[in-house]
């Protein structure tokens, strides 16, 4: 399997927050499999596939930004490449490509985060670092141009706000799937979203003013670490949504051994 992928040396975007939220609300009533009911015949046609995952997770701290370590989440996208690669060679899917598209790219870019860019800096002050604002990584040996990266975000965008498909409703097709589908060589797509956000104890209880009303009064508000991994699988020819399905987690800390289980429940759903 060749990999095309470059080296990178408050709570998570806006953007992200809604489409979590949208998502845990929207249920899984159906199973993938009963709402894509050719799915399977579009697997035994498909001879090739491609990964393409971003993510970002962001650990809250005190005050009103957050910190992304990007040495931590290039780990975090080359296992989840890894899994899936592996799991679905295994279920026959044929993957001869994979990528970490971008870290990012559909975050708010007029959010501003504290940065961990290398190895040294993980045990600095939060003060002392850097920051910068999404998207923290594109891949730019895949998406060398302008126009290449905006139909990336273009077609990220529409996927993570497309309603999950119910049993029986008409195809969707998003033509700039099968625009970077035969850039990329076709065959079928598998698009994986992490995101998600930590929430350590010392950041995980706060307080909040009340109305004026009740100026005196303070109300305890608790934030919990969640995380969210959403696959997406589309026909690289011609742009066509064959799948979606996602699993979400709240509560605890987001680490690899969660991200995991997390992608293998997404797996075991595939047939």
């Amino acid at each position: 399997m060749s990999v095309f992928e470059n080296s990178i040396s408050e709570e998570n975007s806006f953007i992200l927050f809604l489409v979590g939220i949208a998502l845990f609300f929207c249920g899984c009533a159906s199973s993938p499999l009963s709402r894509y009911p050719d799915f399977v015949s579009k697997k035994n046609q498909s001879t090739s596939g491609l990964i393409m995952t971003d993510a970002v997770i962001v650990d809250e701290i005190p005050g009103d930004t957050g910190k992304v370590d990007l040495v931590e989440n290039s780990k975090i996208a080359r296992m989840c490449l890894n899994v899936l690669a592996g799991r679905l060679n295994e279920k026959g899917y044929h993957i001869d490509r994979s990528l970490v598209s971008s870290l990012g790219l559909v975050m708010n870019s007029n959010d501003v985060y504290k940065i961990v860019e290398n190895e040294n800096e993980k045990d600095e002050d939060i003060h002392s670092l850097g920051v910068a604002s999404p998207p923290f990584y594109i891949n730019n040996f895949i998406f060398s141009d302008s126009t290449v990266r905006q139909q990336l975000l273009t077609l990220y965008i529409r996927l993570l706000y497309i309603d999950h498909k119910k049993k029986y409703e008409p195809a969707i097709q998003i033509p700039e799937a099968a625009v970077i589908g035969k850039r990329l060589g076709g065959g079928l797509i598998f698009v994986l979203f992490v995101t998600g956000s930590n929430v350590p104890l010392s950041v995980r209880n706060g307080t909040e003013e009340a109305n004026e009303g009740m100026a005196s009064t303070k109300i305890a508000v608790e934030q919990i670490s969640q995380v969210s991994t959403l696959l997406y699988i589309l026909d690289g020819e011609t742009g066509e949504v064959v799948w979606d399905d996602r699993v979400i987690r709240q509560g605890g800390i987001v680490h690899q051994e969660k991200l995991f289980e997390m992608l293998n429940k997404l797996l075991d759903e595939l047939p």
